[in-house]
């Protein structure tokens, strides 16, 4: 039986190579370079990855990439295509990746973090290697929460005119609710 075993054995695989170098550490952090975990849309974000590298690694490929819970994807880049290089270094070295404003709907996001030595050859990469959440008022659905805002447009519809006209007072509106019944109750009457 032990001779029949060994004829189906398949010679073990080799072993893989140590990696030229590991993401050692991956932190959010806010404006002021302060660890955060929860931030407004309007925010910046700082992605800090802390790369070590046991020999000389030049040039290492660091991304970033961000998700909303659900596994949709809303961002990401990555240092080389951003045009960052680095002269050969090694131990341990800093890098950040910085979003002027995040610009993303209330919610929660993870973030994904990579590290390739060269073409190809990813070193590192981590699945969830930080979390936030986004506060702030409930929209109305999507993933992105640009700068907007609404504004009556002149009479006629052509242009509101200045800028700087200030915007006219709400209109105070009869709650959905009592609207409908109202409705209804008018529908038939003449």
């Amino acid at each position: 039986r032990q001779i029949e075993a060994a004829r189906g054995a398949r010679p073990a695989p080799a072993a893989a190579a140590a990696p030229a170098a590991v993401l050692a550490q991956v932190r959010l952090l806010d404006a002021k370079g302060i660890p955060a975990s929860r931030f407004a849309a309007a925010d910046s974000l700082g992605v800090e990855l802390a790369v070590t590298a046991d020999s000389g690694l030049e040039n290492p490929v660091m991304g970033v990439a961000v998700y909303r819970e659900d596994g949709l994807y809303c961002f990401g880049s990555n240092s080389s295509d951003a045009g960052l290089e680095t002269a050969a270094f090694r131990g341990t070295r800093t890098f950040r990746f910085v979003v002027e404003r995040l610009g993303l709907a209330r919610g929660a996001y993870y973030v994904n973090a990579s590290l390739l030595s060269g073409p190809g050859l990813v070193d590192d990469f981590r699945l969830g290697a930080a979390s936030f959440q986004i506060d702030g008022p409930v929209t109305d659905g999507g993933f992105c929460a640009p700068p907007c805002r609404w504004e009556p447009a002149a009479a006629g519809g052509g242009e509101s005119g200045s800028a700087r006209r200030e915007p006219t007072a709400p209109r105070r509106t009869v709650p959905r609710e009592r609207r409908r019944r109202t409705t209804r109750r008018g529908a038939g009457q003449r």
